[in-house]
């Protein structure tokens, strides 16, 4: 599972709100969160508590109360682990459709510790047979630097230590300069219609090979797995294939990179360099 401890300083969340509350007019004022329960009794009793309309926050345009002042603190500690993720609407529906709709309490769901709001028991069922791909979808341009990606095309790894949420998607990034560039201008590369189009891309692959490791054997890494050595598949052209999220989407073959067994992937290029192209796997199976 993928660690989301985005905001895990007090000092990220307050700079977020500081910026909402330059920017707040009367017309945009903040919406009630989750009917008024409290989000730190949701996430760690799964219990319904009633929320204190004077004990309360504002995140990213939401309003919400909690249950005492320890809450609230506790609240503010990491508000990306207790907020429904997504602002509260349905990631499925949005993955799907590109529509944001919001979703409903009773059909909640919970992805690595995380609060997922669906609007439909339909919505519900969707999320939990393909959790991993829409536990990810917040994460806006798939954890790549926005800033680099809009400004100057080019493909950046973020970093968690440097991010933030922006009107329900968790952006990364490459350092604190841009981290703050965004929050100067967070409309000029925050997640539209016209940075969808440049974060998707629009190769597909489907390609056969065997199994590497991408750093040990060919000294590249992952560019959205922080951290990780990452699995890479050896095409018979020489093309070597790198396999995003290879370790929390296919975790046995993952572990059984070393072992030169033959795969084959599916998915789409985000990015080509000399005989290297990372791929974002739809599919990933033994042959």
């Amino acid at each position: 599972m993928v660690q989301n401890n985005v905001l895990g300083l007090r000092t990220a969340c307050a700079l977020v709100l500081a910026l909402a509350a330059a920017t707040a007019t009367a017309a945009d004022a903040p919406t009630l969160a989750i009917r008024g329960f409290c989000p730190v009794s949701i996430v760690q009793s799964k219990q319904w508590v009633a929320g204190d309309e004077s004990i309360t926050t504002v995140f990213d345009g939401h309003e919400y109360r909690f249950a005492s002042e320890k809450d609230r603190e506790t609240f503010l500690d990491d508000p990306v682990a207790f907020a429904p993720a997504f602002g509260g609407d349905c990631i499925v529906t949005w993955k799907r459709t590109g529509k944001r709709v919001p979703g409903k309490l009773e059909h909640g769901v919970f992805y690595d510790g995380r609060m997922f709001l669906t609007a439909s028991a339909k919505d519900q069922d969707a999320f939990r047979q393909k959790a991993d791909e829409y536990g990810l979808a917040d994460l806006a341009f798939e954890g790549r630097s926005p800033i680099a990606l809009v400004k100057d095309g080019e493909t950046v790894r973020g970093k968690a230590k440097h991010a933030l949420v922006h009107d329900g998607f968790r952006y990364h990034f490459a350092t604190t300069a841009e981290r703050k560039a965004f929050l100067a201008d967070p409309q000029e590369y925050a997640v539209d219609g016209r940075h969808l189009e440049l974060a998707m891309g629009e190769a597909t692959i489907d390609v056969a090979g065997k199994s590497a490791c991408a750093f040990c054997d060919h000294k590249v890494w992952p560019l959205l797995s922080e951290g990780e050595l990452g699995l890479a598949v050896e095409a018979k052209d020489g093309t070597v294939y790198v396999v995003e999220h290879a370790e929390t989407k296919y975790v046995d073959l993952y572990n059984a990179r070393f072992d030169g067994i033959t795969l084959r992937v599916e998915g789409r290029e985000i990015k080509r360099q000399g005989k290297f192209v990372w791929v974002v796997p739809d599919r990933l199976v033994k042959e």
